[in-house]
């Protein structure tokens, strides 16, 4: 009798969550069963347990999210890699299942996690982001009994992986979790690649250069991010590294960006570099020892890169950066680079947002034929052009407001000098490095996963009550 009471209370003390979870599994499995609905059984007892999965465990999602969706692509760049084994069945990726996961899992947070919201603070972006929620769904909605399923579809290939910061702002609310993730993501995007490196180039040879690259894009842009993210960490004491082991990767890190040479990257690397200069977090005048230090560790970098260059392409550092830096203003059609190609399907692209300019055309219809011979329909390759011809104007305001809120939110923080010492302030300081120099690579590419991973961090201490305790 005794032991049937203390089973009693202990189902009792159970989260409300986890009772309501498993009814709602008993119930649904149980009729599913009954009217044999086999595979529809599979796949909704399928997301709910991720969903639960996702609420209950946010840093074990956003691992698998990085080692099933992210990670694989560090290998992109060999002849035999292969998408397809992300691939389900019936259209639905992997990444699909993760990113669903995580909003419902968001909803269920504001469902069940009043008191918790009501604890943080209020950045005012909720309005704004329920408004560029319901824009979607119009987008999605509207074009339902033209394109079928393709609406849908096309919606979460291009502006599903939104969840990321979503949920990530939402289920990190501690500064004990955020540290976690932080540590996670400088491991992912900097430390894997880097050890990587020897299986990349025994798979697909040991060229370098701009037809025989390491990484793709945004494999080398997460490099820059974990770089800038271990250095904070270090000077913030979130994360301890000998000084021999963190310049080597500096160097190594600084050879890597240089031989692939995406100029996107070489873009934002400059632009990172501004920032951090101009928050004051590197201060040449206070530190003269520093100079000696960076000028020691770039004449190094640029020895390696030159050592390198000569050895496989036979040309010096200077005329190959001049060279490829060149090609960024050579966008007239008459070229043939990537700069004028781009500008090629920007131009097409804009016809199309010309023709309905404040609601664009919606999702469903992909790209279609892009008029350029052997294209038979690409993404503009560029965050902005993709989102006036699919969201329209409006679409892509109430995006960029957003944006634009969360830059002041972070900045204002940042010149509060009472948390200066606060080790969680190096979150804040490297998602806003990241929120700008993320906005500049999207000229050239839309959303990737690992500035959305270090912009949803940062929102997730800027909804931090103690932030604006002060102001």
């Amino acid at each position: 009798m005794y032991s049937l009471k203390t089973n009693k209370l202990n189902l009792l003390r159970q989260p409300s969550l986890d009772i309501i979870f498993c009814i709602f599994v008993f119930f649904t499995v149980g009729y599913l069963l009954f009217h044999g609905y086999l595979y529809k059984l599979a796949f909704i007892v399928l997301m709910a347990s991720c969903v639960y999965v996702a609420f209950r465990f946010p840093l074990v999602t956003v691992f698998l999210l990085i080692i099933l969706t992210v990670l694989p692509t560090i290998f992109q760049m060999v002849p035999e890699y292969s998408d397809e084994w992300m691939s389900i069945g019936y259209g639905i990726r992997i990444q699909d299942v993760v990113l669903v996961s995580m909003l419902g899992a968001v909803i269920l947070k504001v469902i069940f996690g009043v008191k918790e919201l009501s604890a943080q603070n209020n950045i005012k972006l909720t309005l704004h982001v329920i408004l560029f929620g319901l824009w979607i769904c119009f987008e999605i909605i509207r074009n339902i009994s033209v394109y079928g399923l393709s609406a849908p579809g096309e919606f979460r290939y291009s502006y599903l992986i939104l969840s990321v910061p979503l949920y990530v702002s939402f289920m990190f609310p501690i500064v004990q979790r955020r540290k976690k993730l932080l540590k996670l993501l400088i491991v992912s995007s900097l430390f894997l690649p880097i050890i990587f490196i020897p299986i990349i180039g025994e798979l697909k040879g040991w060229r370098i250069g701009p037809e025989n690259r390491f990484f793709p894009a945004s494999i080398s842009l997460g490099l820059i991010y974990g770089l800038l993210a271990l250095g904070l960490g270090k000077k913030y004491k979130i994360i301890k590294i000998s000084k021999i082991l963190y310049w080597f990767i500096i160097v190594f890190v600084g050879v890597m960006i240089i031989v692939d040479s995406h100029r996107s990257v070489w873009l934002v690397t400059v632009i990172v570099g501004v920032i951090i200069y101009r928050i004051k977090e590197i201060n040449y005048s206070k530190k003269k020892n520093h100079v000696l230090i960076i000028t020691f560790i770039g004449l190094i970098t640029f020895m390696l890169a030159q050592q390198v260059l000569m050895t496989d392409m036979k040309t010096d550092l200077i005329h190959f950066i001049i060279g490829r830096s060149s090609d960024l203003i050579k966008i007239d059609e008459s070229y043939n680079n990537t700069a004028s190609w781009r500008m090629v399907q920007w131009k097409t692209q804009m016809i199309k947002y010309y023709d309905s300019p404040i609601i664009g055309e919606g999702f469903g219809g992909y790209w279609g034929y892009s008029g350029i011979q052997g294209d038979l329909g690409v993404s503009p390759h560029n965050m902005y052009v993709q989102t006036l011809v699919k969201l329209g104007t409006v679409g892509l305001v109430i995006y960029m407001i957003i944006t634009a809120k969360i830059f002041v939110n972070i900045k204002r923080i940042l010149t509060n000098n009472e948390i200066k010492n606060d080790p969680d302030i190096s979150i804040l300081i490297i998602g806003f490095v990241i929120l700008v120099a993320s906005h500049v690579f999207y000229i050239a590419y839309s959303f990737e996963y690992y500035s959305l991973l270090f912009i949803g961090l940062a929102i997730a201490s800027l909804r931090d009550k103690k932030y604006l305790k002060n102001e």
